[in-house]
């Protein structure tokens, strides 16, 4: 889910920083979006010159710390609470107060989804819906 995401944001003109559990991992989520895309041309729903742009766009990296760099941090982690709590207590250390973390979230976790980490003001929820390029928008459920 993390390279759908990853992609549908970078089409929508926006930076990203994919973070994968290691570098093995990075280069095979670039690998896959780049598949992705070229599908997407092959279809004829995309050109070269949009796969570059998106491409340009995506850094794939290993670290967690590069995290710090976004201004909003959106997680796509195995549906397990406490691996996705133990990730957002992680997060809370590394990213400024001011960064907005997203947990991506089952809709039978969102009530028990933490309302803040050391007072966030800025965590919420939300499940994306995607469908790669004729995706929207996403369903945030605001804490």
């Amino acid at each position: 889910m993390g390279k759908g995401i990853s992609q549908l944001v970078a089409s929508k003109g926006l930076d990203v920083v994919l973070i994968e559990k290691d570098e093995i991992c990075a280069k095979k989520a670039l690998e896959g979006i780049t598949r992705n895309i070229d599908k997407e041309i092959a279809r004829w729903t995309m050109t070269n010159s949009e796969k570059k742009n998106i491409l340009n766009r995506i850094t794939v990296t290993a670290k967690l710390e590069d995290a710090a760099a976004g201004d909003m941090v959106i997680e796509s982690i195995p549906e397990n609470l406490e691996l996705k709590r133990e990730l957002f207590k992680k997060l809370d250390q590394i990213c400024p107060k001011n960064t907005i973390l997203l947990p991506i979230l089952p809709p039978l976790a969102l009530p028990k989804s933490p309302k803040s980490l050391n007072d966030r003001k800025n965590l919420s929820a939300c499940i994306f819906f995607i469908r790669y390029r004729r995706f929207q928008w996403l369903k945030s459920f605001v804490d």
